[in-house]
């Protein structure tokens, strides 16, 4: 069992927050969609405490590790584990497989990695491989039970055990002593939910709030959905509006983010997730010229997103250590090999990075981003090893 060492309400991604790049399987044009209420604005109340919120989590983050070990650990030494990230050309999924990768060395196992191409196809193939291969476990990363069903079936009958890492359990296939799932869907809805408060940080009582909704998945949609439905609940009679956009129409976006901002000439706070979708955002806002009349909050904390923020381009952005979500899926893993339930995860590891905290971590390096330097120390490993029966 897992318990967080900064008590405080879950937060913020990618996983996502790069997550939400990720998940873009059906794409398509993007379009525009409003939704709006006016009045007296947000609370004294709602505006400390959202204040609040970003002054606690700007701070380098108190890992959640397990608090007790596992009863009996299973000895995975020598093992093979199939790691299939949806794709492995977001950064994100690539972090975490290879944190994924650095844990099951330090158990003496042998992890690899098998690109599934964003497309199920290839990830049943990866998982046809993985038996072939002989791996003891495969991981497929962020893609549902049910586009994986037949290939997940046949692998496991061969004695394979099958952990789906990053999805909520499927109501028609519940986990089993072959299948489980390391579900870490609410600490994704409630990352980007806390988005919100940023908002309000930025833009303070009078916030007008312009959001982008990804509209790749029903995933990505719930994401945004989260972010609206946290911001009516601190301010019901602020203004907020969305736009429709989909990654695979990124050379709409500009166009449709003027658009917007002219329909809603009030707006100073924009969120576009995630980070790594801002910059044809910003093509928009200026050609708006909206430039120096409202506030760009982000989920991500890629490089690209430090830097606007350490520029003051971007007020804040949210993310987490994609090195320490791969050891955590790692725990996951070890959860499930040694026969304790897989519980899922809820625990908070975000950081929301401000320009002052950004400027003290010196130049970004895009290396670090798969570090948890950003964030913090690596004190997390030694914790996980002994959990698993390591020192």
């Amino acid at each position: 069992m897992a318990t967080p060492l900064r008590a405080r309400r879950r937060a913020s991604a990618l996983f996502a927050t790069a997550v939400v790049g990720a998940l873009s399987l059906t794409a398509c044009g993007g379009s525009n969609s409003t939704s709006s209420a006016g009045g007296s604005g947000a609370s004294a109340e709602v505006v400390a405490q959202a204040k609040a919120f970003v002054a606690d989590h700007s701070t380098p983050v108190n890992w959640p590790v397990p608090s007790s070990p596992l009863a009996n650990p299973a000895d995975i030494s020598g093992k093979t584990v199939a790691i299939i990230p949806l794709s492995d050309k977001i950064p994100l999924m690539h972090g975490v497989a290879q944190g994924m990768i650095e844990a099951l060395a330090a158990l003496g196992a042998k992890g690899y990695i098998c690109d599934g191409g964003a497309n199920p196809s290839v990830m049943a193939d990866c998982l046809k491989t993985a038996g072939d291969r002989g791996a003891a476990v495969a991981v497929p990363l962020f893609m549902d039970y049910e586009p994986l069903a037949n290939a997940i079936d046949a692998l496991t009958a061969r004695g394979v055990k099958v952990l789906l890492g990053g999805v909520a359990p499927s109501p028609n296939k519940p986990a089993d002593a072959t299948l489980a799932y390391a579900d870490n869907t609410k600490f994704l809805n409630d990352e980007y939910a806390n988005v919100a408060l940023q908002a309000i940080n930025a833009g303070g009582a009078d916030t007008h709030f312009l959001v982008g909704n990804l509209q790749d998945s029903s995933l990505t949609k719930g994401f945004s959905a989260a972010a609206i439905d946290k911001f009516k609940q601190l301010c019901p009679t602020c203004e907020v509006n969305t736009i429709d956009f989909t990654s695979s129409a990124l050379d709409k976006l500009p166009t449709a983010i003027s658009a917007a901002l002219a329909a809603h000439p009030k707006t100073n706070v924009l969120f576009i997730p995630p980070d790594s979708f801002v910059a044809p955002a910003l093509q928009g806002v200026q050609a708006a010229g909206f430039t120096n009349k409202l506030k760009i909050v982000g989920t991500g904390a890629d490089p690209s997103g430090l830097a606007r923020v350490a520029a003051g381009s971007e007020t804040t952005s949210s993310g987490m250590s994609v090195e320490f979500e791969g050891w955590r899926m790692a725990n996951s893993l070890m959860q499930f090999v040694s026969g304790d339930p897989v519980t899922p995860v809820t625990e908070e590891a975000d950081r929301v990075f401000t320009q002052e905290n950004v400027k003290a971590l010196g130049t970004i390096k895009p290396d670090d981003y798969y570090t948890s330097t950003w964030f913090g120390d690596d004190s997390y490993k030694a914790a996980f090893l002994k959990s698993w029966g390591k020192s």
